[in-house]
């Protein structure tokens, strides 16, 4: 199941967009209405010319729109499945990229006018050009709740003298988990996540009796269960699909196979995301890696590939710690 798409795809629609933006960061108020909004690349990139050449990166965010309200705006929705302990970092970085991919077309726009002199020149920037916000969410999935940092103080080792003048950033976190929906408007919005809430509590009796194929795929995803999917897919029907049913035979696989060993099996495929994220990783590790199933010891190597420059480094980390 590619969850990663899914969550891509039900983000995509404008009614949901921007009911999630308004609820989460307008109170409820209509701010954004749905036809402002379009929806833009989603690779972001910085180049700049050096001695040895063009140097720069490349980074793609999950879903991007452009809002084109009272004023312009950028959104930005990251979905996230597993703790990453670096996120602030990470999103602020996206934010970057996207305020500086603004000034470089404001920059390439008055090079061709050939509009500017003096110091709004040399910066290719004039003084009464504004960039549009960025503003990102953080949309967490997980079945254990965020335990690493929301901003970038948190990630910083910052002595006490350097707090009152320290910029810090503060990324937006939205967690899935213990929200049944109720504070959105958006119809879809509320059915998975009350849905989602159900599967995740194992509530039988706060499940929707039937709910539209369609949106079994997302409540699928939400809890990032290929089980839900295949079990629903079973009983798609024009009038929707009976979840309770699916639930029960949810639980009893479970309970056949083991929901530590489950549990164990998602926490090994994270820490080789993460690891993967910094280079190639060995077989042996990977073999090493996806046959532990101490939780505490995945636990462990999670965090330190989180924090690890380098594979290299996560290994000797590894051996260490025997």
């Amino acid at each position: 199941m590619q969850v990663d798409q899914i969550l891509k795809d039900f983000w995509e629609d404008n009614d949901r967009f921007a009911d999630f933006f308004n609820t989460v960061f307008f109170g409820g108020e209509n701010v954004i209405a749905p036809e402002e909004l379009e929806t833009l690349s989603p690779e972001v990139s910085a180049a700049e010319e050096t001695k040895e050449g063009l140097e720069g990166q490349t980074k793609y965010r999950d879903k991007v729109k452009r809002w084109k309200g009272v004023k312009l705006a950028v959104l930005g929705i990251e979905n996230q499945d597993r703790i990453l302990y670096a996120m602030p970092e990470r999103t602020l970085l996206y934010e970057a990229l996207q305020y500086e991919a603004q000034r470089k077309e404001a920059a390439s726009r008055h090079r061709k006018q050939k509009d500017l002199r003096g110091s709004e020149y040399l910066s290719g920037f004039a003084r009464t050009d504004r960039l549009s916000p960025v503003l990102t969410a953080v949309i967490y999935y997980g079945e254990e709740p965020w335990d690493g940092p929301t901003s970038l103080g948190e990630m910083v080792d910052l002595p006490e003298e350097m707090k009152a003048s320290f910029q810090d950033y503060q990324m937006h976190l939205f967690q899935v988990l213990g929200n049944d929906g109720r504070d959105f408007k958006n119809e879809d919005i509320r059915t998975v996540l009350r849905n989602a809430d159900a599967l995740r509590k194992g509530k039988i009796s706060r499940l929707d009796e039937k709910i539209d194929a369609e949106l079994v795929k997302y409540v699928a995803a939400f809890v990032n269960s290929e089980r839900v999917m295949k079990l629903a897919g079973k009983r798609k029907r024009k009038e929707g699909v009976p979840m309770c049913t699916a639930l029960e035979e949810l639980i009893k696989e479970r309970e056949n196979c083991g929901k530590a060993e489950g549990r164990a099996e998602g926490k090994a495929e994270s820490v080789l995301e993460l690891l993967e994220e910094l280079g190639e990783v060995p077989k042996c590790v990977q073999e090493r890696i996806m046959g532990e199933r101490d939780l505490e010891t995945l636990r462990r190597w999670h965090k330190e590939a989180a924090h690890a420059g380098s594979v290299r480094e996560f290994l000797e980390r590894m051996e260490k710690q025997g």
